[in-house]
């Protein structure tokens, strides 16, 4: 993508490639100026705002992630990805100041609707929301959902079945800080 720009630097999906390239490789503050720079060229791209939303909580800075989060909605309602991401944020955010459960399960039963719910990521999301405001049991019983709707083999299910384990015991899920 560097080469691509330097060939041409009017390639605006080659910044956005590459910011997501250095959020993938945890280079937090290469994806911020990369995505700000997609989003300086291209401003209605809802996905510019989630990645780098993404990139700020990857860097701890949780705070100036919201309003990017919440700008991907704006941009987009019907990407079922923007209220995901918002979810999973509000439900497993390391820093409780910024935890928002009821926001969270809002966010996710979104999700899920505009998946017609058989997104297993997002009923994912959905246990970590109900863990976060203290359902446990709709914790459980949406996270064996999505353990019944995810292929055997995937990658996810270890941390999957780990999440249920915690819900089990009546404990959230949290992102490490």
């Amino acid at each position: 993508y560097s080469e691509a720009i330097r060939l041409d630097p009017q390639l605006t999906f080659a910044f956005f490639n590459r910011a997501g390239t250095w959020l993938a490789k945890s280079e937090y503050d290469k994806a911020i100026a990369d995505f700000n720079e997609s989003i300086r060229r291209f401003p209605q791209d809802c996905n510019a705002y989630r990645g780098r939303a993404h990139a700020w909580v990857g860097k701890g800075e949780y705070g100036k992630a919201i309003p990017d989060y919440n700008d991907a909605i704006r941009l987009d309602p019907r990407d079922h990805r923007n209220y995901n991401a918002r979810a999973w944020f509000y439900a497993t955010c390391p820093k409780a100041r910024f935890r928002n459960g009821d926001q969270a399960i809002k966010d996710a039963k979104k999700a899920c609707e505009l998946t017609d719910w058989k997104d297993s990521g997002h009923i994912d999301t959905l246990a970590a929301a109900y863990a976060e405001n203290g359902g446990f049991a709709d914790a459980v019983k949406w996270q064996h959902k999505a353990l019944d709707l995810t292929p055997a083999g995937d990658k996810d299910l270890p941390e999957m079945r780990d999440r249920l384990a915690l819900y089990r015991s009546g404990q959230p899920y949290r992102e490490e800080s």
